[in-house]
């Protein structure tokens, strides 16, 4: 399902696209090797013209997902294990997300706007109590900016604990 985003609009995709020229994009891991240039191509058009589902519908109908994973074992070895079926949601979700909130701040700072207001975004069967909490809270504009420039994940520049994406974004309010 989609991340519902309030203020989407070509003045915020402008925003997107000038956000994806400074860089730091996230290079998962579960891309499969070699297959970057191809995600970061469709991250792009994702970011010009579609939706987190359609990036990640893309990148599963191009195979730019791995099938399997090294993991740790608690004894300190490695085992593969199957890469979640929900892997590219994630990941497109996540980082749509995170740029959009890039851009929403940037974009906040432009217009004289000091902060963006949390709301959830999408519907998750199973709320975490934290994510719940920051629903309505204002964030600095300014200071989520430097964080999600920096940080690749929205959780963190939120200030939730890492975990699978809490369906949070925010609005100019």
């Amino acid at each position: 399902m989609v991340l519902q985003y309030k203020n989407l609009d070509e003045v915020t995709r402008k925003h997107m696209l000038a956000e994806n020229l400074l860089g730091n994009q996230y290079k998962s891991p579960r891309i499969v090797e070699g297959r970057m240039h191809d995600w970061l191509r469709l991250f792009e058009q994702a970011l010009r013209e579609h939706t987190d589902d359609w990036l990640a519908n893309e990148a599963n109908r191009q195979g730019l997902m791995k099938q399997t994973e090294t993991k740790k074992t608690p004894s300190g070895g490695t085992t593969e294990a199957k890469v979640p079926h929900n892997a590219a949601q994630q990941l497109a979700e996540g980082e749509i997300n995170r740029y959009y909130l890039r851009c929403l701040a940037a974009r906040a700072i432009a217009e004289g706007k000091a902060s963006l207001r949390i709301y959830r975004g999408k519907a998750v069967s199973q709320p975490r109590p934290d994510s719940e909490q920051k629903i309505g809270t204002l964030v600095n504009a300014k200071a989520l900016l430097e964080e999600l420039r920096k940080g690749d994940f929205v959780d963190n520049a939120l200030g939730l604990p890492s975990g699978p994406n809490s369906g949070l974004t925010a609005d100019m309010g």
